[in-house]
């Protein structure tokens, strides 16, 4: 799955898929600056399918774009927390946080809170 960062460029920061190839992640990977909306809302469900979550939740939290990105930016700041260790990034939203009152981060981000966990993870992938 691409890595998302954000870079700084034309006076401001965006977000920018990065691709990793198997053999060397660090030295062969590549941006994909013209990735779809469609791509982006796959990948994020790809995402949302290996956290466990079923098709029908899956298909309404992503009934907006916002979320899409939301979701995105989520899977980026668990893989920078749990820098590449991809069982503990891919098992955080799936267990109970009392940042969310004892919710899981999954939860929340049902019901309708997907931009604290989103808010919540970037604070503490990049400022902690």
């Amino acid at each position: 799955m691409p890595h998302l960062s954000y870079h700084r460029f034309r006076g401001g920061y965006h977000r920018v898929a990065i691709c990793y190839t198997q053999h060397d992640k660090f030295h062969g990977r590549y941006a994909m600056d013209a990735a779809s909306q469609n791509s982006r809302r796959d990948f994020a469900a790809r995402i949302l399918e290996s956290w466990g979550l079923e098709a029908h939740p899956r298909e309404g939290l992503l009934d907006k774009y916002e979320n899409v990105l939301a979701v995105l930016s989520i899977y980026d700041s668990l893989h920078a927390i749990y820098e590449g260790d991809k069982d503990r990034a891919s098992q955080w939203p799936t267990r109970p946080n009392r940042a969310f009152d004892g919710l899981r981060p999954l939860d929340a981000m049902l019901s309708g809170d997907i931009e604290r966990v989103a808010q919540y993870l970037r604070y503490h992938a990049y400022n902690a």
